[in-house]
């Protein structure tokens, strides 16, 4: 009845392994699905429920015990066919009338379920792989490691956040080899896991709480800011390249309640700050023949915590933007110096996007097409702040419009060299404007930052190097430890973090203190083309940027809403400027025209005398000759070692035991090193039986071979020749499942 009893705990405390393995392995391909389910337009989200419904029941038939693989096979199947069908509303017609007309029948059936049942399929002959693959250590080494390296790489170079599935493989793994080793376990120490199966919770309680201390501590930890920046993004920035959709769109746990809003083109500039989430939802795609950001709107007065439009702006006259005709320069402004480039942009919109302004490349000449022309443009041209602004109070924001611009080419050796004139103050009084409370630290470090600077457009780059290269870029900036009440002096001197409006604000607030115009610019950074999309998603990154052309379509999203400054300089007008961390203006630069290289008459080639050919090529020669009979010998020795001959030779020089006693203990002393190495060490003041004791008591699933080979080794080294083969044959199989269980 006891051996009944204890029969019966074992085969429940085997099924039960059998099913908790079943389980992890199920949840581990879960992850895999889990990640498909995040990657945008991988698998649609009916895909993923299909898979998810077929990793559960391929679990459910896996489980039950006593079923031979036929009715297994049969089982699966029946219920495969059938969850797909209830998850499809597969519509069942009449069943067929015969055998021929089965297959138009069945197919007509398949094809209500495509393509869901084919990824169910697949999920299912992976699962029954997986089962199978996760027996050996080794394995579940290898696949644990490969998982975790692969969704690293992946969290680490994409938005993607995949953490968790991290944290479930590493726990999936440690459990799948911690059931291996007690299957090995009770196949090395059948004795010992007899005492366990009866009582399963002295070993499996601690594993358990301790596996969840580690699971709790990860989910509840709270995340610390990385101290170091990732090799990716260090390796851009040295490149002067952004890094495309950088974040992962988290929050943190502090955020300004009034500013915990998604990204995206603000309306109100006049309260800048707080924190924001990711959102990258398209708003519109630009096809254009030269990459550029897309310029909204600018602001001029800075009122100490955002930024307004200055009275004369709001007086200023503004004209109808008339389709195909050229749109007025600024008045005010000089552009007499500057060369452009002619850019052509053709916006189109995502439903439901209406905004007060239409973007364009800096600077826009003429707007040629609104909606193909199938109504008239309500679009105003306000000149003096170069702003396409729609009125939009009867008619719907356009969904495609065309716009010309010139684009300032920057050269900067022309732009070292202007001069800002103190009369500019008369002429561009808002574009000088500072708050009269502004802390006059701020000026201040505007002076140290440029004191080596010699013109005002070196001090211009100077500032712009300071804000990219010193201030840590977060859409969760932690304001809680600001407390001064002037936004730009804040994110200077005590947040020391933040995203492009505090960037931005710092750059101009800067400038004008040093007695340069300048003004704040909004709208959206440059998007992506799909290569772009395509290289950022995948592993290599933006490795060949030379292949990117700047010309194409591209995708912004609300994620790119972003602002910047511009600086005025006579002659040259309003050049853009990028001080966020991170991000890289695409600026057209003057074409370097290399100046052509002096043709140089080759030397005529003298023969060398034949005593100096007949020295140099003796030695190589030499080399030659060595060098091939070190390989001819290397050859011949790795022939006979192959054919045992060399084995044989070496062998021979070994002496061989006189009998099997001597066998017996050099065969022991072999195991004694064996064991040293597995931790079972002989004290130098023990004998040996007295090791052995000490062993059996720590490891009583090795008594019995410890005592058969203790016996054996004393008839051996005692005896006086009274081991025979039979004897000697026993020892050595002994040694072996020792060395089994002792692995």
């Amino acid at each position: 009845m006891a051996d009944r009893i204890r029969s019966s705990l074992a085969s429940s405390f085997n099924w039960f392994g059998r099913a908790v393995h079943i389980a992890l392995v199920g949840l581990f391909l879960l992850q895999y699905v889990l990640w498909a389910g995040k990657e945008e337009a991988m698998w649609w989200p009916e895909t993923v429920v299909h898979v998810e419904w077929t990793l559960a029941v391929t679990a459910f038939v896996l489980m039950i015990p006593k079923l031979s693989w036929r009715w297994r096979t049969v089982l699966m199947i029946a219920t495969f066919f059938v969850h797909n069908a209830l998850l499809t509303n597969l519509a069942i017609s009449q069943l067929p009338d015969s055998f021929a007309a089965f297959g138009s029948w069945l197919g007509y059936l398949l094809a209500q379920m495509t393509p869901y049942v084919w990824f169910s399929f697949g999920a299912c002959i992976v699962y029954v792989f997986a089962n199978w693959y996760a027996k050996q250590k080794r394995n579940i080494y290898v696949w644990m490691i490969a998982t975790i390296l692969f969704f690293c790489i992946r969290d680490s170079f994409s938005t993607l956040v995949l953490w968790p599935q991290v944290a479930m493989v590493l726990f999936c793994g440690l459990m799948l080899l911690i059931l291996r080793h007690f299957a090995e376990f009770q196949r090395k120490a059948p004795k010992s896991w007899e005492h366990i199966a009866q009582y399963p919770s002295a070993v499996l309680m601690p594993i358990v709480m301790m596996m969840a201390a580690v699971v709790l501590l990860g989910v509840y930890t709270p995340t610390i800011q990385p101290l170091l920046t990732d090799p990716y993004t260090a390796w851009k920035h040295a490149k002067g390249e952004a890094v495309l959709l950088a974040s992962k769109g988290e929050i943190s746990d502090w955020v300004a309640p009034a500013q915990d809003t998604s990204s995206g083109y603000g309306r109100n500039d006049r309260d800048l700050g707080g924190g924001f989430r990711f959102d990258y939802t398209p708003v519109f795609t630009v096809d254009t023949t030269e990459k550029s950001y897309w310029r909204g709107e600018t602001r001029s007065v800075y009122n100490g915590s955002g930024w307004e439009l200055a009275n004369s702006e709001r007086r200023a006259s503004v004209t109808n933007a008339r389709v195909g005709s050229a749109l007025r320069p600024e008045s005010r402004i000089d552009t007499s110096l500057v060369q452009t480039k002619e850019v052509v942009q053709t916006f189109k919109f995502y439903d439901g996007q209406s905004f007060p302004v239409l973007f364009a490349a800096k600077t826009a000449q003429q707007l040629q097409e609104i909606n193909g022309g199938a109504e008239p443009a309500p679009v105003l041209w306000a000149s003096e702040q170069s702003e396409l602004r729609f009125r939009g109070e009867r008619t719907t924001y356009p969904k495609q419009y065309t716009v010309v611009s010139q684009v300032p080419i920057v050269d900067e050796k022309q732009l070292k060299q202007v001069v800002i004139d103190s009369s500019l103050r008369a002429a561009l009084p808002e574009y000088f404007q500072l708050p009269q409370g502004l802390p006059q630290r701020v000026r201040t470090l505007a002076e140290q930052v440029t004191q080596d600077a010699a013109t005002p457009y070196e001090k211009v780059k100077k500032l712009e190097q300071y804000l990219n290269m010193n201030f840590k870029y977060t859409n969760t900036p932690d304001e809680s430890k600001g407390r001064s009440e002037d936004f730009v002096d804040r994110f200077l001197f005590e947040l020391k973090e933040g995203y492009c409006d505090y960037y931005s604000s710092a750059m101009v607030v800067m400038t004008r203190s040093l007695g340069i115009p300048a003004r704040w610019v909004k709208g959206y950074s440059s998007g992506t083309t799909s290569l772009q999309d395509e290289i950022s998603q995948g592993l290599l990154g933006n490795i060949l940027p030379s292949m990117i052309d700047d010309s194409g379509t591209y995708t912004v999203r609300n994620s790119d809403a972003h602002s910047w400054a511009e600086v005025y300089f006579p002659g040259y007008g309003w050049i853009p400027f990028e001080p966020t961390s991170g991000f890289a203006m695409p600026l057209i630069q003057p074409e370097v025209v290399s100046e052509p290289l002096p043709e140089i008459e080759p030397e005529p080639v003298v023969p060398a005398p034949a005593a100096e050919q007949e020295q140099t090529g003796t030695p190589v020669l030499a080399l030659s000759i060595s060098g091939g009979i070190t390989a001819v010998l290397a050859a011949l020795a790795a022939v006979l070692w192959r054919t045992g001959w060399l084995k044989r030779q070496l062998r021979r020089k070994k002496p061989e035991p006189v009998d099997f006693s001597q066998r017996v203990v050099i065969e022991f002393e072999r195991l004694l090193r064996y064991c040293k190495r597995k931790g079972y060490r002989r004290q130098e003041h023990e004998t040996l039986r007295e090791s052995f004791a000490r062993w059996m008591a720590k490891s009583r699933w090795i008594a019995d071979d410890l005592e058969v080979l203790l016996g054996l080794f004393e008839r051996a080294k005692y005896g006086k020749g009274t081991v025979g083969e039979e004897d000697y044959q026993l020892a050595v199989r002994t040694m072996q499942h020792l060395r089994m269980q002792l692995k």
